[in-house]
């Protein structure tokens, strides 16, 4: 009997019991962890990469009723899908039919877009405007919109003069904040991979900065428009002082954008979509067009997330 009561209150203390034992605060840092970052895709017909970041894994929702609450609650904190530009033809709002079912979910949206025209009105912003605002409909839990915009211009006086043309930008809701970084012509290629976008986001780069919080421009003050300025010496010298010229009307100004893609290009996308990371990537590949709620995965995802 004695050794049987023994053998009873060990394996009590030597039980782990997740929700009592574990403050909320390390849960939510468990929890961060069991979050990934799905496989790269293209945004409809064009080469702009998406990726989604933090997003659930679909099995880890069956652990138990409360442990999908609580890591649901987390990820809706930190879920983000980030698009990113790589200065070929823009999307256009009617290829974009459909997004992977789970972002639904996502709250938070990204953009890291390239205004690459030497016309002082930055035609681009407009034309970027049309398909975000689509991207937009279709995520009906976004909560906050992030921009980082690289601009192809040798004049920064120039690119002061984006805060007109974007001036429609700020009056969306979910922005929370629209950063402009100067990116000189013979450094454009580092913008045609998602690290390279990454690697140019920088303070020696940036420009302005405008923030919901502060709800106003700031302009960088800092050692970077010096560092920009002595890239313009480096580029003059190349280019001889040349304008490249004014973009002409939309359609135009979509060729040009177009016109830069090379071998080199083709490379760097063929690296940047690589194999899966997991095998929840599957579920993010299969395209299930948000609109269509009648849909066998639209129910089980409304079923398993949205209603729970």
């Amino acid at each position: 009997m004695a050794i049987a009561a023994d053998a009873s209150n060990h394996e009590e203390r030597s039980t782990f019991h997740f929700f009592d034992d574990v403050p909320r605060e390390l849960r939510d840092l468990i929890y961060e962890y069991g979050l990934h970052a799905p496989q790269r895709f293209f945004l409809g017909n064009s080469k702009f990469t998406v990726q989604p970041r933090s997003v659930p894994c679909s099995h880890l929702l069956t652990v138990s009723r409360q442990f999908k609450s609580e890591y649901m609650s987390c990820a809706d904190k930190l879920a983000t899908l980030e698009i990113f530009d790589h200065g070929e033809s823009l999307p256009q709002p009617q290829e974009i039919v459909s997004l992977p079912s789970p972002a639904l979910n996502i709250s938070s949206l990204a953009l890291h877009l390239i205004a690459e025209s030497s016309d002082p009105s930055f035609p681009d912003m407009d034309l970027h405007m049309k398909w975000v605002r689509h991207i937009m409909s279709m995520l009906p839990r976004l909560r906050s919109l992030n921009v980082t915009v690289h601009a192809n211009s040798e004049d920064l006086a120039r690119i002061c003069g984006i805060k007109k043309a974007v001036a429609p930008w700020l009056q969306l809701t979910v922005l929370k904040e629209f950063e402009v970084y100067k990116t000189p012509t013979f450094m454009m290629p580092n913008l045609w991979s998602v690290s390279g976008h990454e690697g140019m986001k920088t303070p020696d780069f940036l420009v302005t900065r405008w923030s919901l919080q502060r709800g106003e421009w700031e302009d960088s003050t800092d050692k970077g428009p010096v560092l920009i300025g002595l890239l313009d010496d480096v580029q003059d010298e190349e280019d001889g002082g040349e304008d490249s010229g004014d973009a002409g009307d939309d359609v135009e100004h979509d060729e040009e954008r177009t016109s830069v893609k090379d071998e080199d290009k083709e490379e760097h996308n063929e690296e940047e979509l690589t194999a899966a990371d997991d095998e929840s990537d599957e579920e993010w590949l299969a395209p299930v067009n948000p609109y269509e709620y009648g849909t066998e995965e639209y129910r089980q995802f409304k079923r398993e997330v949205l209603d729970a």
